[in-house]
């Protein structure tokens, strides 16, 4: 019967090229060294990075050390204009002012807090990227698409709690310094991305984007440049191993490219690290979205893929 991981096939051929196994030991031994030229070796499958690669960008809290890290040390003026950080510490000090915030019966943020919150914020408070497509004004947190991934990226990280209200934690009030931006941008960067459902953002299939979020990440490092459609991100970016099923939807097809820039093109230019513009389309119903990296970039996120000790077998 034909094995469901061709990985493994091939894997097993080799041990077989390898002649007669004397002993336990000896399979052992040898199966050892072909998972370790296997884990080495760049895979198509995996865009061209080794599995051991891939499972240190997928590892960690993207705190340091092999994979992803964040950096937390850039100074305020860097980072302070960039949306979901300056959104964030309009609703910390709102709230800490308010002392205590009592939620609407849904659990959503008042609606005075939302209307204080408005004049003030630099995220999209339209759907669509923030293109006005006849929508009423927004009144309430519902209406507003990033507000609900703020408030729980903010309780998520730790800077409002719960308690018979909302109120700022004590992390909040200290992180909320200018001083101390590059470490709650930072916070907000890793909670938004490793704790929020992205999936929020489109509410499409797609589970596997968000958990390796990071090798897409590390492929747009070195992409867009100049201005480039998402869908060509989408494609180069997107980790083939963790792409399912297309989700199609009967108004706009395959919903690929859609998650790819809700989950990833566009919290990346919330937090300053890409730019995003509308463009028309051959048709005048047309439209499409273009994205450009900033270099802050390369400042905010450093990769390190380092050689490790032999290990066990990465199937990926």
């Amino acid at each position: 019967m034909k094995s469901r991981i061709p990985e493994l096939d091939a894997i097993l051929r080799e041990l077989e090229r390898e002649g007669e196994i004397e002993s336990m030991e000896d399979a052992n031994r040898k199966l050892a060294q072909i998972s370790q030229r296997y884990n080495a070796s760049p895979q198509a499958a995996l865009g061209g990075l080794s599995p051991e690669q891939v499972a240190q960008l997928l590892g960690g809290y993207w705190h340091g050390g092999p994979g992803l890290h964040v950096v937390d040390t850039l100074a305020n003026d860097e980072i302070s204009g960039a949306p979901f950080l300056h959104d964030a510490r309009v609703l910390l000090r709102l709230v800490l002012e308010a002392g205590v915030v009592r939620e609407t019966q849904a659990k959503y943020l008042p609606p005075s807090l939302v209307r204080a919150m408005m004049p003030l914020m630099k995220l999209p408070v339209r759907p669509f990227g923030g293109a006005d497509f006849g929508h009423p004004p927004p009144k309430k947190e519902a209406d507003i698409p990033w507000l609900e991934a703020l408030r729980h990226t903010c309780i998520f990280a730790g800077l409002i709690t719960r308690r018979r209200g909302l109120r700022v934690t004590k992390l909040g009030t200290a992180l909320l310094a200018d001083a101390r931006a590059g470490e709650l941008y930072a916070l907000l960067f890793r909670t938004l991305f490793q704790e929020y459902n992205l999936r929020a953002f489109d509410r499409c299939d797609y589970a596997g984007l968000q958990r390796t979020i990071a090798y897409s990440f590390y492929k747009l490092r070195r992409m867009a440049d100049d201005w480039e459609l998402a869908k060509a991100l989408s494609t180069a970016a997107w980790l083939p191993t963790a792409k399912e099923e297309p989700d199609v939807q009967p108004m706009f097809g395959d919903m690929s490219d859609i998650a790819f820039m809700t989950r990833v093109l566009r919290p990346l230019v919330q937090f300053g690290l890409f730019e995003e513009r509308m463009v028309r389309g051959a048709e005048r119903w047309q439209i499409h979205y273009e994205y450009r990296r900033t270099p802050l970039y390369s400042r905010v996120l450093r990769f390190e893929l380092a050689t490790s000790a032999p290990r066990d077998l990465f199937l990926m």
